[in-house]
Parts: C-alpha cells; structure tokens; sequence
C-alpha cells in the first residue's frame, strides 16, 4: 500500500472536552500539591496496565518522568516542561473520547477512578499540553493537542485527533506539559522533593510485596542522569524490642520498671469499619520505632488506597491528635503504621481522606492493645541506664504509692502552726518551647518551600540534640532561602541582584536599600537588618558565616538566642 492510499485510509477525529469548558478556568486554582498532580498521569498507566489482558505487555510497567528547568540550554522549547512517558498498553482510539471527557469515569475502577484526575492535573500545570498514544494492538499513533486559550476564546467543545505513523514510543503514553505556569516554576531542588514524594507514593509498586513490583518509576532533570525513584520504609525490623515499661512517681520521686519479658512492639491491624452504610476490611499494622524520629522523619499514620498513599509522607505526614496527642508527645516521635483503607473515600486529588477521621481512629483503638502501645510510646526511655531498672515479672508485682503524709515537726514551744500555703506561679514557657512553637509557625508560612520546611525540622531536631553547629548551619539556610523566596515572590525586580549573594552580604544590601525591601509597617524588620549588618556581636548573621567557616563555635543557648534576636527579619521573611 502506498503512503498516499495509507493517508487516505487514516481518518481524523474529534473528542468532546465539555460539559462546560468554564470548568476549565476553575481546576487551576485547585489545591493540588505538584507530586499528587504528575501521580494522577501515573495512576492511569497502572490502572490501563492492570486491566490489560494483552499477552504482548511487558512484565513491568516503566513510567519515566523528564524535568526541563528554565536553565535547560540544550533545547529552549523544552524548557518548563514535563514529559511523563509509560510502555504501557497505550489507548484505543475509542478510548480517546472517554479519557478527555472531564468527570467522565472509566468503566473498571481502580486507581484512575474520578474521571477528572489527568485533565485536572494537566490544566493545574499548563494551559497547553499535548497526549500522544499509541495502543499495542494498533498501527497508528493518535496525538491530542490541548489549548485552553484556544478553546475557550472560540467557544469549543472538541478538539481534533490527529493519526501519524511515527513517533519516540512502541506503544504507551506520552504526555507533555508546556509552558509550565509561572507559580508552578520548578528548579532541580523542587523536584527533588517532588520525586522523593512520588517514590513514597508508589513505594508498595515498586518493591517485593503485594503489587510483585510491577512499577519501575525513573526521573530526570534537563536530560541528565536518569535514576530510579525506590522509596525504602522503615522495615519492621526497625521495631523496639523490650518490656513493658512504666514510670510511677512516689512522693515527687519516679520509679522506671520493667515488667515481664522483652516483646517486640509489631502489631498487624484488621478490622471492619462502616461509613455510609459500606463496610470496608480496614488491614495493616503498627509499631514503635526502635529510634524515634523527630517532626516529619515519622511519617506517623500512613493512609494507603488501592496500593498508594493517599497520606503521610516526609513532605506532610499524618499524626491524628485522638491518636498521637498533641505535638511534644513521645508518640509522634515513636508511632508508625500503615492502613490499608481500600474503599473509604478520599478527595478528588487523591491527597486527604473525605471521612470522619476521629472517629475513624476511634474504632483503630477498641483494641486494648493500641492503648498499650500508646501508653509504652509515653512510657519508653532509651537512655536509661541499666541500675536505674526495677525488673518486675507483673505489674501487680511494683509497690503501691505510699499514702502516708510525713509527720509535722514538733516545736520547742506552743502549739504547731500549719505552714502557709505557698503561693504557685504559673510555670512559664522556657525559651526553647518558644522557639518551637515559632518554628512551627515559619513551617507553616505560604513562603516556606518543601526544601525550607525540611531545614526547619532539622533545626528543630539539631536543637533538641544539642548540636549547636549543625543548627546554625540549618538556620543560616532557613534564613538565606526564605528571605530570598520572599524577594522572589514580592520583590522580583531585585531578585536577579541579590540571590547569588551570601547571607552577610544579602542582609548588608537590604539595609543599605530599605526602599527596595521594607514597606510601611515593617520598621521592625529593617531595623533588625540594619542591625546584623553594623553589629560585631556573637548574636547577629555573622554568627551564620562564622560557624560555616570553622572560626566560632556557640554552644546551643547562644543558637537559640541567635534565632529570637533574629525573629523580626525571619517574620519578614515568611510574611508570619
């Protein structure tokens, strides 16, 4: 057959994008978060490989991820963009027309489920992007071009399919998303953090277990270094091992025991939970962590549908309060577990739950057990030494508090007086609470990347273990990066001055050009500025190049002092 007869045989078709293309100005102001958006285009792979009967699939599913920065030189029409390319089975033509019909549901459920998840994570990134497919049982490639511009400016509702018969892929999907949105500009440290959370999203596919490691899941960044994206959780052998523990206080004095044998904290969770009039089998399991990890080192409570997380991960980890109390909790350091809640509803982005979680946890703590291991998380101490032990073989076996008061001393003369009663004074916050409690609050800040929240758990976690070095290293970063991202987000016209200089230098530049940075209302913050840059003391940035150069070494008050001293211009900085 000849290439023109194959021309006239290929026919060209249009798919319908409706219901209302208004729909479409709506999802970029969702709130997606950017590894759940690009974990929408790989949820389609899985789900049209699992439900692929075709004998002539691969054995292994491999989704590969391309990130092209701004700086990208190599080719400048690929820069902000994103291409996600599977071997997968590829589409149908008939598929077509379903997959690009927004809340449109495919017809076996499973990972791809809403109907919405690919359209509105692509237009969340991009007003233009562009699908190419080819399905392993037919010859041609059908190739989509989305333009939103376009479409809504001419009242469209479909869009044209165009056949070819060439293109990079045997079969599979290819999707590309250009032009990506100026707010959802991403450098090589941004998608780190993106990849990092997209291996924990699909850790259970791509390692041995249950899903036999059917995905392999790789990434770049402008080209370079391909690299699989494996996530590794804390293995259960990471469990504690020893008895139950218990603190009893006699008379102001605490008593640490032991009782019984070593156990080893591991429980499997299976139980049935009913929302709405379905039940659904709630399996998994829990532990205490041999070592406890600070802030989001734990994920805490991990929430997995259909194989994937739906939370908990390093970048947002998930610590119910009805379960692990309040945030200066052993618990929250000490808590781990993974559920299984296929059938339970969850948002359509596919990153929170759309269920009663407090009553949900409710249920998980029936079992006495749990209350057991809440109460040993509490209980526990790692660093106790071995003559401080009181072994018990049960707890009836650890003496009673002792009821007896001590008896008044007897006066020379007259009759006893009772003592005046003293008055309490409320015991105040310590300044490290306060610094947490601030930490907290810059964490939280819109200006604080997923980068600066990393480096503010590690200050937290340096401070707690007295390792003054290491926490003003981590300050100077948390200080450097989000004054810098604040300039960057406000002050864009200075942005290209300042962001290759140093700390020091930075902070000299802003005070030396107050009209540039501080508006009205922000005296506090310039005059912080001005200060660090005239002052010769310990406390001020000096401190932050000093100890990166080896010639100061504070020890952990002088660290926290350096922070409050420090807080008007990190107030600035994260707009707190």
């Amino acid at each position: 057959m000849s290439r023109d007869d194959k021309d006239k045989n290929r026919t060209n078709f249009e798919v319908d994008v409706s219901p209302d293309m208004g729909m479409y100005r709506i999802l970029p102001q969702q709130g997606y978060n950017p590894a759940f958006a690009l974990a929408e285009f790989i949820d389609n792979a899985i789900h049209a490989f699992q439900h692929s009967e075709s004998i002539e699939k691969p054995k292994t599913l491999s989704v590969t991820l391309n990130f092209y920065t701004n700086e990208y030189d190599r080719d400048t029409s690929k820069r902000n963009s994103i291409e996600i390319i599977d071997n997968g089975p590829g589409m149908l033509k008939s598929e077509l027309a379903r997959a690009f019909k927004p809340a449109k549901k495919p017809i076996v459920e499973g990972l791809s489920e809403f109907g919405i998840g690919m359209k509105a994570a692509a237009v969340w990134f991009t007003d233009t992007w562009q699908l190419v497919t080819k399905n392993i049982h037919e010859p041609e490639y059908h190739t989509v071009s989305f333009d939103l511009p376009k479409l809504l400016d001419k009242g469209q509702s479909t869009i044209l399919v165009n056949d070819s018969e060439n293109y990079s892929i045997n079969h599979g999907v290819v999707v590309t998303l250009k032009d990506i949105r100026s707010r959802r500009y991403f450098d090589k440290s941004k998608v780190e953090a993106i990849c990092q959370t997209i291996s924990e999203i699909y850790q259970k596919y791509t390692r041995e277990g249950e899903f036999n490691k059917i995905l392999e899941l790789k990434a770049s960044i402008d080209g370079d270094n391909t690299r699989n994206l494996i996530y590794s959780s804390h293995a259960d052998n990471t469990a504690l091992i020893s008895e139950v523990n218990k603190l009893v206080t006699r008379q102001g004095k605490k008593t640490y025991y032991a009782i019984g044998n070593e156990r080893r904290w591991f429980k499997k969770i299976d139980f049935d939970y009913t929302y709405e009039g379905v039940t659904s089998a709630i399996t998994g399991f829990i532990y205490i962590l041999k070592t406890a990890r600070y802030g989001n080192k734990n994920q805490g409570l991990i929430y997995f549908r259909n194989g994937r997380v739906i939370v908990g991960t390093h970048e947002k980890e998930n610590k119910p309060e009805k379960l692990y109390g309040t945030n200066n909790k052993y618990r929250g350091q000490r808590l781990y577990g993974e559920l299984n809640i296929d059938g339970l509803p969850v948002t359509y982005t596919k990153d929170g739950i759309d269920f009663d979680e407090d009553v949900f946890i409710e249920k998980l703590m029936e079992d006495e057990e749990v209350a057991l291991f809440i109460q040993q998380c509490e209980t526990h101490r790692a660093d106790i030494n071995d003559n401080e032990i009181n072994h018990v073989n049960t707890e009836a076996d650890i003496p009673p508090p002792s009821n007896k008061k001590p008896e008044p001393s007897k006066q020379a003369k007259g009759k006893s007086k009772p003592a005046p009663k003293k008055k309490t004074k409320k015991k105040s916050k310590s300044q490290r609470d306060m610094i947490f409690e601030y930490l907290i609050k810059l964490k939280d800040s819109d200006i604080a990347t997923l980068g600066i929240r990393s480096f503010i758990e590690e200050l937290r976690y340096q401070i707690v273990a007295d390792r003054a070095i290491s926490a003003t290293l981590s300050l100077r970063v948390v200080l450097e990066k989000g004054i810098l991202e604040r300039i960057q987000k406000d002050f864009l016209p200075q942005y290209n001055r300042v962001e290759q200089m140093g700390i020091q230098a930075l902070v000299n530049y802003m005070s030396n050009n107050k009209g540039d940075f501080f508006v009205l209302g922000e005296e506090k913050a310039f005059k912080c500025a001005q200060a660090n840059s005239k002052s010769r003391q310990f406390d001020n940035v000096l401190v932050l190049n000093s100890v990166g150069h080896g010639s100061f070494n504070p020890d952990i008050t002088e660290v926290e002092t350096i922070i409050s001293n420090l807080q008007p211009l990190l107030d600035w900085a994260y707009k707190t």
